[in-house]
């Protein structure tokens, strides 16, 4: 089995708010963009796995993964890398505000600054490596 990537988005109260930044998380450096699997906020990181097939069933990607902390999907955007043919998995969970806290709003050559978040009056970024919860 060649290196596989997947791409998955999380349908949580908050992934439509996100959707904008699909192709900034999502695309490839050659400009193309492996399908996008939405999945339900009632899986947890076992189901994924095994619906991806790195594992055969729950019980054995309960047994043997181990990069991430219990069953839960993390929050934000993560990327694992697994495998010995170093397959990628690249999933968004979505929070209420995203923001890039290594430019806090500042001028920011990877972001697209926007507008101030109501909620924390932090600056919400697009477009740069560093999005965080």
């Amino acid at each position: 089995m060649p290196q596989q990537t997947w791409n998955v988005v999380v349908q949580n109260p908050f992934f439509q708010e996100h959707l904008h930044l699909l192709n900034d998380l999502f695309l490839e450096e050659d400009g193309t963009m492996d399908d996008v699997l939405f999945i339900s906020e009632e899986w947890d990181m076992y189901d994924l796995l095994k619906h991806i097939g790195a594992f055969p069933s729950k019980g054995q990607a309960r047994k043997n993964w181990k990069h991430s902390e219990g069953p839960d999907i993390p929050k934000g955007f993560s990327i694992f890398t697994f495998g010995k043919l170093k397959h990628e998995l690249y999933v968004l969970n979505a929070v209420p505000h995203i923001h890039c806290y290594e430019c806090e709003g500042e001028d920011c050559e990877e972001c697209d600054i926007e507008e101030p978040c109501d909620d924390c009056e932090r600056f919400e970024c697009v477009g740069c490596e560093n999005l965080k919860e």
